[in-house]
């Protein structure tokens, strides 16, 4: 994950949710680099695959990324801390690439995302803090796939739990609060996939400040 410096193109921006649901979020600060103020574009990589669970089957992408933005500032409320929306502050949408269903080719893509991280707990004034949250609107998640009986798409939206380690920086993610809609020739998908279905996402994203030596991020 790289961050720099950012100037919001609008203010009173929403976004990033990538830990638990607002009503449960804390209040904290958050510091980049032992800053207390100012916004800092942030990109995540993927340490690992990222996997999309649905139904009865997975979506398994070689790797992913994405642009957010963080506010180091005193939250009263600890809702979106971290917010990716790449509208309001020029940033690149989230990337997937090396993506399969089973066996079979798919594509992911995310369009228009606003989505939100927002702290729940285990956020202290020390530097060795394993910080729990939710990322939250988490929509516009797109897959195709390109199956033996004919192409198939769906869409995937809800909210996902996540840990952010400050010693290692890393944040991962993880979850079962997604539902499936939007299911276009479900025969494409051998019947894997139905619409309102569950579905749940695992991934875990390495994080870094451009310039900066680790840790860069705090939350306190």
């Amino acid at each position: 994950m790289i961050l720099t410096k950012l100037t919001p193109t609008l203010a009173g921006a929403a976004g990033l949710a990538l830990i638990a649901s607002p009503a449960l979020a804390v209040p904290c600060t958050v510091t980049v680099t032992g800053n207390p103020s100012g916004d800092y574009t942030m990109t995540a990589t993927a340490a690992g695959s990222t996997v999309l669970t649905v139904s009865g089957g997975s979506v398994t992408c070689a790797s992913s990324t994405f642009d957010a933005v963080v506010h180091a500032d005193a939250s009263t409320t600890g809702n979106g801390v971290v917010e990716v929306d790449p509208a309001v502050y020029g940033t690149l949408p989230p990337r997937f690439s090396g993506c399969t269903f089973g066996s079979f080719p798919a594509t992911v893509s995310v369009s228009n995302p606003h989505w939100d991280f927002n702290v729940t707990g285990g956020n202290t004034s020390g530097t060795t803090d394993v910080v729990t949250g939710t990322l939250t609107n988490l929509s516009a998640v797109h897959v195709a796939v390109t199956g033996p009986l004919g192409n198939c798409a769906f869409d995937v939206g809800g909210s996902l739990g996540g840990t952010f380690t400050e010693t290692t920086q890393q944040l991962d993610v993880t979850g079962s609060s997604l539902t499936v809609s939007n299911l276009s020739s479900p025969l494409g998908c051998l019947g894997l996939v139905t619409n309102g279905g569950a579905a749940s996402l695992a991934a875990s994203y390495g994080t870094s400040v451009a310039g900066v030596s680790a840790p860069a991020i705090n939350i306190s």
